[in-house]
């Protein structure tokens, strides 16, 4: 019997809902690395599901290398599973931090504050309207709006 999919997930469709479901939980929580994580890593392997198999591979690869957010999505997705990104091939992302609520006036006693995002510091690949960084549910918003237009035919 071939083993294909996860119980219900049987389709790249089902998979997109659950991308879905994982942006929901980033917007809930976007302070929390594990919606970021599940996100990242539904969104990577939904090019693998929309294009699968060994025979799908340079398709796979010239996608990853035309489209600055699989790029960036990829590389997320590969340091996030693998904990340290090794391969040559992902320079899209240059690290990552905690952005915390800025102070705009001088204060005299020691404060801190608690993280308001995930930011993502881009490396070599450019997103039009963002600079070198970006918020991890900004981001999370482009890559799901990508994947509704592949799905529904529209602008990607």
């Amino acid at each position: 019997m071939e083993f294909k999919g996860f119980f219900t997930l049987q389709t790249p469709a089902d998979l997109l809902i659950k991308l879905h479901r994982d942006f929901e939980r980033v917007q809930e929580s976007p302070v929390h690395p594990y919606p970021a994580f599940d996100f990242f890593i539904t969104a990577e392997h939904l090019l693998d599901w929309k294009y699968p198999c060994r025979a799908n591979k340079s398709e796979r690869t010239a996608l990853r290398a035309a489209t600055p957010l699989l790029a960036i999505t990829s590389h997320i997705a590969s340091g996030a599973k693998h904990f340290r990104v090794e391969d040559k091939r992902h320079t899209s992302v240059e690290g990552h931090h905690f952005a915390e609520f800025g102070i705009e006036f001088p204060l005299s006693f020691p404060i801190s504050f608690e993280p308001s995002s995930l930011v993502i510091e881009l490396g070599d690949c450019s997103l039009d309207g963002y600079d070198k960084e970006i918020s991890v549910v900004e981001l999370a918003q482009l890559v799901l709006e990508y994947w509704d237009g592949v799905f529904t035919g529209g602008p990607v």
